[in-house]
């Protein structure tokens, strides 16, 4: 009968879910007050690893079925308590033992230890051994001796706030302080750590310490560091992969990027996806995969060109072909961005929820835009410089929604070509909006116009779009200015140098005495609108008389009529093109000097006429224009001189023509920016200078009053 019952008591239990194990070999009182219970013999007859005393696993279920499974370590025994000191021996019946490990789960959980001292003769601390901790405060030191912290070790010690590594720890294990949401500082990662692995730092968001991979640490493995909140990270030279989202969602500001470094992730899985507060990132010269060129404050794929990451300090470099998946996502302190010409894609998630950019300019180059790459609501406008729309994203299918300007107003102006409204209006993503602008004005083309001076003699002014700079945050446009200027018995030749961009449907141009960008046209306006022009410290306040639309070669133009009080730049501004009377306001610019102007003859793009207002030749005129381009031999032109071969690669020829004074005379040879790199005298009619020390460019040389352009290849 006695057997029976045990048999149906043990039965019941196993229904129950109950299992019980007791796991320790004695246990003894501290001197800070606790109980603790030890396991002998882990590494040694002496020595001894603090264990949990009692297993215990119960699986309730409700009514429905559901299980739940409760798991202790410290069934039917008093969990430790207060300020937690670990002695470095334990004494048990007569016998001394050296403590040297923390075992697994040892202190699971006990929730109201409030604080914790770790014994020099400390060597492993193994998975789970304080995970759940929630109440120990305050500093943590790892003894010397200390090598390994396992797997979990002090995972969810929520009230943790400081812990100070030693300088043998070779590994941190998976979640070893994930969750400690209070930690803030750590020490620095000692020369001997050689793994971090999964999740080791996951989720501490109070963590702001600057971090240093130590060279002898290789990968750092998935969500490392996710969500943590530290402030800086240099990877060591010796560190060669970072795995999935190993710095995914920290708002480090300084990034720096070794040599060593071959393989790291992006895209939404990406190792340092949703880093939106980096200001500085930075990658060692000799690294074989990644760069960051020019000082861009980006990470670039070196062979694909793509911009894998960029922060709100980036400036994307020529070159780079394509914005990456979430390379700025969450970007908030983005607000302003200039995508190079080179640039072909915007990837998926590009820009996304960069909510403080307010205007993008899409260059001609830009072929795709992909699902969400524009999902920025604070976007007020969008320039879109192609004239066949960029593939984008408008549509519902099987498992969601794909749209390239996801959260964007529907209503905001899309700047666009002249003549492209149609083919915005009906392609799939652009179909989004509702308001197309055809104002936006072409800055890398070339201007001609003719200027009757009132000593008779006659100006022919050229402008050409030369290269991109930088003057301060902007990338204007170098527009040559040359003016020609025929008289009775001389050829004069006048050459500056004119700085120009455009945004949200306004050409800003640079004030050279008041160093600032100014606003040059507002192609937005319309009739009974003003907007101020300054020129040197001078200002002309301009009128919107009228609006209207002009029909060349089968686009529509939008036309501008404006005056000012003074009548100095009174006339009619094309929008794409240009003010026809003059591009920039020569009556103010050179009064004084008398300058009629009588307009615009031809405005070319790429060698193609775009647009003319007479009957001119405008062919001949773009042939005479560019003479000596392609050269040989000495040109023929109408000036004192004429340089050959052009391009040249090494010696350029200064030849004199129709028999002028030319030798005796010095030369100047500027770049683009109007800097002196070479002089020197013309000693002969037909005089070598070496030019070999020029880098490929654009250039001008000036003897006398004539400036003549050439090339080096």
């Amino acid at each position: 009968m006695k057997k029976l019952f045990v048999i149906a008591v043990l039965m019941a239990l196993a229904m129950n879910g109950f299992t019980q194990q007791i796991h320790f070999d004695f246990a003894e009182t501290i001197e800070s007050g606790q109980t603790l219970y030890f396991l002998k013999g882990y590494y040694g007859p002496q020595d001894v690893m603090v264990t949990y005393p009692c297993y215990h696993d119960t699986i309730i279920y409700n009514s429905s079925g559901a299980s739940t499974q409760i798991t202790t370590f410290y069934y039917g025994y008093e969990e430790p308590s207060g300020d937690l000191v670990i002695p470095s021996t334990i004494t048990h019946n007569d016998t001394v033992y050296t403590i040297t490990t923390i075992g697994y789960n040892a202190f699971w959980k006990c929730t109201n230890i409030t604080s914790l001292t770790l014994p020099n003769t400390l060597n492993s601390i193994i998975q789970g051994a304080f995970a759940g901790c929630t109440g120990i405060s305050g500093e943590v030191v790892f003894p010397d001796a200390v090598t390994h912290l396992g797997a979990d070790a002090f995972r969810t010690c929520t009230s943790l706030n400081s812990v100070v590594f030693n300088d043998s720890l070779q590994t941190i294990g998976s979640s070893a302080f994930k969750g400690c949401t209070s930690l803030e500082h750590i020490s620095s990662f000692p020369e001997s750590l050689t793994k971090i692995y999964h999740k080791a730092f996951y989720g501490c968001n109070h963590l702001t310490s600057a971090i240093v991979i130590p060279p002898l640490v290789t990968r750092i493995y998935e969500q490392a560091f996710y969500g943590s909140h530290i402030s800086s990270l240099y990877l060591s030279e010796g560190v060669t992969h970072i795995e999935r989202m190993a710095f995914a969602g920290c708002p480090i500001t300084s990034l720096h990027m070794s040599s060593s470094v071959v393989s790291i992730y992006s895209g939404n899985q990406g190792s340092f996806y949703g880093c939106n507060k980096l200001e500085s990132i930075t990658v060692d010269e000799a690294n074989p995969v990644f760069d960051s060129r020019n000082n861009c404050n980006a990470l670039i794929e070196t062979a694909t060109n793509t911009l894998l990451l960029g922060g709100k300090n980036t400036v994307i470099p020529d070159g780079v072909v394509s914005i990456g998946i979430y390379a700025f996502y969450r970007c908030y302190d983005l607000k302003s961005i200039i995508i190079p010409n080179s640039t072909q894609s915007l990837q998926s998630g590009a820009f996304a929820l960069c909510d403080s950019l307010e205007t993008i300019v899409l260059p001609s180059s830009i072929s795709s835009v992909g699902d969400g790459a524009l999902n920025c609501c604070g976007l007020t406008s969008i320039v879109s410089k192609s004239p066949t729309p960029p593939t984008a994203y408008n549509s519902q299918w099987e498992y969601g929604y794909n749209n390239s300007f996801l959260n964007v107003n529907h209503d905001i102006p899309i700047y666009i070509p002249i003549g492209t409204t149609e083919n915005y209006r009906s392609a799939p993503g652009w179909d989004y909006f509702n308001n197309f602008i055809e104002s936006e004005i072409n800055l890398e083309g070339e201007w001609y116009y003719e200027i009757l001076n009132d000593d008779g003699s006659i100006t022919y002014q050229h402008l050409e779009y030369a290269a991109d700079t930088t003057i301060g945050t902007e990338r204007p446009k170098i527009i040559v200015r040359t003016n020609t200027i025929y008289d009775r018995d001389a050829i004069t030749t006048e050459v500056t140098h004119e700085y120009v961009f455009e945004r949200d449907g306004k050409v800003y141009w640079w004030n050279k005495d008041l160093e600032e960008f100014t606003v040059l046209y507002d192609l937005t306006a319309e009739a009974g609108d003003e907007w101020e022009i300054k020129v040197g410290t001078e200002t002309l306040t301009m009128h919107v008389d009228s609006v209207w639309h002009h029909e060349f070669d089968g686009r529509s133009y939008r036309i501008l009529h404006v005056s000012d009080a003074d009548d100095l730049f009174t006339g009619d501004i094309v929008c794409g093109i240009g003010h026809l009377t003059s591009f920039f306001p020569e009556r103010l610019m050179n009064r004084g000097k008398n300058y009629r102007v009588t307009g615009l003859r031809c405005y070319w793009v790429e060698g193609n006429l775009i647009f003319k207002i007479n009957r001119d030749d405008c062919d001949a005129i773009y042939a005479e224009l560019h003479n000596g381009i392609n050269e040989d031999g000495p040109s023929t032109g109408s000036g004192t001189f004429a340089v050959y071969p052009n391009p040249t690669d090494g010696i350029l020829f200064v030849q004199t023509l129709r028999a002028t004074s030319l030798p005796n005379q010095t030369y100047r040879i500027t770049n683009l920016m109007g800097q002196t790199l070479l002089t020197g005298n013309i000693s002969a009619e037909t005089q070598q200078i070496d030019i070999t020390n020029l880098p490929a460019g654009m250039y001008f040389i000036s003897v006398g009053r004539q400036t003549v352009k050439f090339v080096v290849k």
